[in-house]
């Protein structure tokens, strides 16, 4: 019985012991998880594209800062015959930010299709979401592809690349 006891007694002290690590370790230097940040104009609260008309304002302004070079990498670009797309994945090297539009750019002869997608900041690089065309809009054959972005402070293109569409 005493054994059953002081077994109990170790069990129950030891975990209080070991539970109470937390409340007396200050945890100091600990930086909380990163929370990823969106961007927003004032006057659109869900929309990360301004409207035609602040579009128009921001790129007719005389006193519009200049942009910095994006250096644009294409990451993959798969035809996909099971799903019907071509994907492409592309990133921007030299900036980690929120709130650009990446945009492909596909030309057959004279056929031209385009597709937007956001862009967001990664560890170093800004990663654009997949940019996806459906095969049956283009013609087969070969094509060329080329990817943009533009944000606040950056704008720039890849050069192009060819892709084969069946």
């Amino acid at each position: 019985m005493f054994k059953k006891i002081s077994a109990a007694a170790t069990i129950i002290a030891l975990s209080l012991a070991l539970s109470g690590c937390t409340v007396f370790y200050p945890h100091w230097g600990e930086t909380a998880m990163p929370t990823p940040t969106k961007t927003t104009s004032p006057s659109s609260s869900a929309s990360i594209e301004p409207s035609p008309s602040e579009s128009a304002t921001a790129s007719a302004s005389p006193s519009a800062a200049p942009k910095n070079k994006a250096v644009l990498e294409v990451l993959s670009s798969e035809v996909d015959s099971e799903t019907g797309l071509l994907t492409v994945v592309a990133q921007v090297v030299n900036t980690a930010e929120g709130g650009g539009r990446c945009t492909l750019k596909f030309i057959s002869g004279s056929t031209s299709k385009t597709v937007s997608a956001a862009a967001e900041a990664n560890v170093d690089t800004t990663q654009c979401f997949p940019l996806e065309l459906n095969l049956a809009d283009l013609p087969s054959g070969t094509g060329a592809i080329s990817v943009s972005y533009d944000s606040v402070g950056f704008a720039g293109s890849t050069g192009s690349e060819a892709v084969l569409i069946p």
